[in-house]
Parts: structure tokens; sequence; C-alpha cells
């Protein structure tokens, strides 16, 4: 008489016993990735991040020389890895250098407030408002510009076109407070007090504009220039 365990029994016993090896494999795995971490390379969890270059004091404006990469173990919460993001923000407290700078430590200029255009003005210059000109809507601050102006005077004289102020300096276009203004492009200029003296008694007496200078030229000695009225005009170009 046989002894052989029905086909359905067997069926299901090897079912289960490829169960039990399947847990057995997985468990031996999961025990050996936990043993070789101590034994073989181990799997490098450094970060690199932001951090200070230099010891950085509170108030000051963050620029892209204060940063540096620092390697941590561990991301801490706020880290940054953009420089791009801490460049113009103000450090709330002093950051040590070396230290990973969180983006708890730094502080946004306040939005909306006109600059002190005092911070850049020299010693022995003054801020002076200037109307708009047609070149105006292309300068920007940090610019030189001359100024060209002839006399005001009857129909019947010849007017002679000079540039008369040269180098000034461009801090702001347009007004921050009045958009209005701010469209129409006037400039703000760092100039001397006897040049702002003149600069007024030119935009009430003459007709003038602003020629847009070659920041290649700043340091380089002003040209010369002889004026221009209408004999010189013509002698120049051919005109009878």
């Amino acid at each position: 008489m046989s002894t052989a365990a029905p086909p359905r029994r067997r069926r299901t016993l090897q079912v289960a016993v490829g169960v039990v090896l399947v847990i057995l494999a997985f468990v031996g795995v999961l025990l050996f990735s936990r043993l070789s971490g101590g034994g073989g390379t181990p799997v490098s969890t450094a970060v690199t991040i932001i951090g200070a270059a230099h010891d950085i004091h509170t108030a000051g404006v963050v620029a892209e020389a204060d940063l540096t990469t620092v390697t941590v173990d561990t991301l801490p919460t706020g880290a940054v890895r953009d420089k791009s993001l801490l460049v113009g923000k103000i450090a709330r407290h002093d950051i040590t250098k070396g230290s990973p700078i969180l983006d708890t430590d730094l502080a946004s200029p306040a939005i909306g407030t006109a600059t002190k255009l005092y911070f850049a003005l020299p010693a022995g210059k003054v801020a002076l408002n200037i109307p708009a000109s047609d070149i105006s809507p292309y300068v920007q601050p940090g610019d030189e510009i001359d100024i060209i102006a002839s006399p005001k005077q009857a129909s019947t004289g010849s007017p002679q076109y000079k540039t008369t102020l040269k180098g000034l300096k461009v801090l702001s276009v347009g007004a921050p407070s009045t958009s209005a203004q701010a469209a129409g492009g006037n400039l703000i200029v760092s100039v001397s007090l006897q040049d702002a003296e003149a600069i007024e008694f030119l935009i009430k007496n003459t007709d003038f504009t602003y020629v847009l200078r070659s920041p290649l030229d700043q340091s380089t000695p002003d040209p010369s220039t002889s004026g221009v009225d209408l004999p010189t005009f013509k002698s120049i170009y051919g005109f009878k």
C-alpha cells in the first residue's frame, strides 16, 4: 500500500518551504548589511552646504566673498546650498568662520525703503537732482555723464554749444517715492558744491543735454573741445 502524500499536500508543502526560504534570505541580507557597516567601507553621509568664509558681524551685509562651502555629517534645518540665495542679506547676529549659515541667521533688506544716497557720497560732494534728458532712460547708477549746453539768447544770435561739466557720477535714476517722476528718468548726481551752483544756473539759463561717458574712459584725461557755433559748424561740415 502506497504511503506517498497526495499531490495537493505536496504542492502546499513546497509553497510553504519556498516562503520560509524567502523570509530567511531577506533576514540574512538585512543582518549582513547591518553587520558589514563596521567592517567594509562605510557609506558616506557627508553633505556640502554654504558656510562663513570668515567672521561675519551683526548687521553686516553678506557678499559672495564672505561665503564658502563646509561639509557636515547631517543636514541641519535651514541649511543653504546656493550662495546666490544669501548674497545681499543681513546678518542677524555674529557668525563665526567655518560655521554653516542657516536661513534663520540672515534677514532680507527692507523692501520699498529708498536708498540713503549720502552713504554713497564721498567727502566734499553733494547730491543734486537734475531733470531728465533724452539719454536719461538709458543711464544706470554708477555711470558718468557730461553736459553740453548753449546759453539762451535772441533767435537772431548764433548759439554756441559746448561741453561744460564733465564726469558727473550718477547715484540714482528716477525718484523712488514718485512713480511719475521715476518714469521721467531724472538723475541724482554727485558733484562738488561749486559745480552744483553751476548746474543750477545751467538748468535755468541754457539749452542743455547729457551725453553718456564710456566706462573705459573714466581713468583717462578729458579731451579738450572748442565748442561749436554756426560759423564753425559751416566751416567744419561744408555748409555755405
